[in-house]
């Protein structure tokens, strides 16, 4: 990590093994802000939260697919092919929260001045997501945001 931050190489983070038992998702954001983020805890934000299936008795839940924070859809791998759902009820409030944080993280990375206003008029809802992921790209090439 160090050596690639001297070289001023772009950097992410691939958290795998979320579904063994005693793993924590929160945990895990928490240690690599900590631990890569420096002094900036947004920093390092995840671009997806994990949907975990029913826990088992050993405490091993299924990962059985993604939730895309910038696009609010699920990407759904519990029937062995990719399926693309709206998130269900219970997951809009978390994901509404972590996607709100993750909008703020690329905003502030961002080089337009005028984006974090534009977003705080109108709840979020007038950014192009493409427009968001050009500067989640720019902040990364640049080393400042790890997704």
């Amino acid at each position: 990590w160090e050596e690639c931050a001297l070289v001023g190489m772009p950097r992410a983070i691939v958290v795998t093994h979320l579904d063994t038992a005693r793993t924590s998702f929160e945990e895990m954001t928490r240690i690599c802000a900590e631990t890569f983020g420096g002094d900036d805890p947004d920093a390092v934000l995840p671009l997806y939260l994990p949907v975990l299936g029913p826990e088992a008795a050993d405490g091993h839940a299924p990962l059985t697919g993604l939730t895309g924070l910038l696009t609010r859809r699920v990407l759904d791998y519990s029937s062995g092919e990719r399926a693309e759902l709206p998130p269900a009820p219970d997951q809009e409030e978390p994901l509404a929260e972590a996607r709100d944080r993750l909008i703020e993280g690329i905003i502030a990375e961002s080089e337009d001045e005028s984006l974090m206003d534009r977003y705080l008029d109108s709840g979020g809802d007038s950014i192009d997501i493409s427009t968001l992921i050009a500067d989640l790209e720019r902040a990364v090439a640049r080393g400042t945001f790890f997704p």
